[in-house]
């Protein structure tokens, strides 16, 4: 473990694209705000894009007396040379992984819906993966639909538009795994943050979160085995990617000590209660809504 003190107050978090990472994020910057830590923020927007080449000018400079960030949670492409220039030598590293066709179908959804619904037809998303004219669309470097989260995590965008070489993205892989000390997974999200509490040596209420950015799917949009067949083919740098942290991430499982299950119990049954609380205050159509945190709650 890197850090001495804990609770860890020097976190750097992977922003994956549409994998549940400002849910993540905001816990970040819930914890920040409350110990008064500070935050790398780019000057353009809130994060950079994916084509956005990381360098440390693109980012405001610390506060006076400080040559560090404390903590780093924005979209941008890993890169550790750069990384390690904005945060401290003692960063714990942190990311998050999707099941790539869930993650795509987030992706189209939330970025463009409008655009794919403009494809004639009667299953737009398949008219999309397998027809020239659109597929091509999708692997531009500026879409992220394609093997995005390989180019979040780093991988130069060059070789993820070359053909898929599996030994050298192992080893990219295997060197990501060297420097990350802990990989999250969305669909196993839960287990996730116990994994996450039980590194940083939070306490419990410092990981609770609820759901963000539900957004509906358009009945035209068809998501099923073909479709996911057909962007496989197109997408084999994310599910290689998948796989390595998702074997990973069950490792990190197995070895937890045996209260490792009484405490996800705990941490469900506690998050379950926090948004039924959230949705009653938003049930009464509160004009601001503030998600308290356990000391401050009623």
């Amino acid at each position: 473990m890197k850090q001495k003190d804990f609770p860890a107050h020097h976190v750097t978090f992977l922003k994956v694209h549409k994998a549940a990472s400002t849910s993540v994020q905001n816990i970040f910057y819930r914890y920040g705000y409350r110990y008064n830590l500070t935050f790398a923020q780019p000057k353009l927007g809130s994060g950079l894009g994916p084509t956005t080449l990381v360098t440390p000018d693109k980012f405001y400079p610390p506060p006076p007396g400080q040559t560090r960030f404390d903590i780093m949670s924005v979209h941008s492409s890993y890169n550790r040379t750069i990384f390690e220039k904005l945060v401290w030598n003692d960063s714990i590293y942190i990311a998050i992984v999707r099941q790539p066709f869930q993650q795509f179908a987030s992706s189209i959804v939330y970025f463009n819906k409008k655009e794919v619904l403009s494809i004639p037809g009667t299953n737009p998303v398949r008219t999309l993966l397998s027809e020239k004219l659109y597929k091509s669309r999708l692997m531009l470097p500026s879409y992220r639909y394609v093997n995005g989260q390989s180019r979040d995590f780093g991988y130069p965008v060059k070789l993820l538009m070359s053909k898929y070489d599996k030994n050298k993205f192992q080893n990219f892989l295997q060197q990501l795994n060297t420097e990350l000390d802990l990989v999250m997974l969305v669909e196993r999200f839960d287990e996730s943050m116990i994994l996450l509490r039980r590194l940083l040596k939070w306490e419990m209420k410092d990981v609770i979160s609820g759901k963000l950015n539900s957004r509906d799917v358009p009945s035209r949009f068809q998501f099923g085995a073909t479709e996911e067949n057909l962007y496989k083919e197109i997408s084999k740098y994310d599910y290689a990617l998948y796989d390595f942290f998702k074997k990973k991430f069950q490792a990190k499982i197995d070895q937890q000590p045996t209260d490792f299950h009484d405490e996800l119990i705990y941490f469900i049954q506690t998050k379950e209660k926090y948004n039924k609380f959230c949705l009653s205050m938003k049930s009464l159509q509160y004009k601001v809504f503030r998600v308290l945190s356990f000391e401050e709650s009623p």
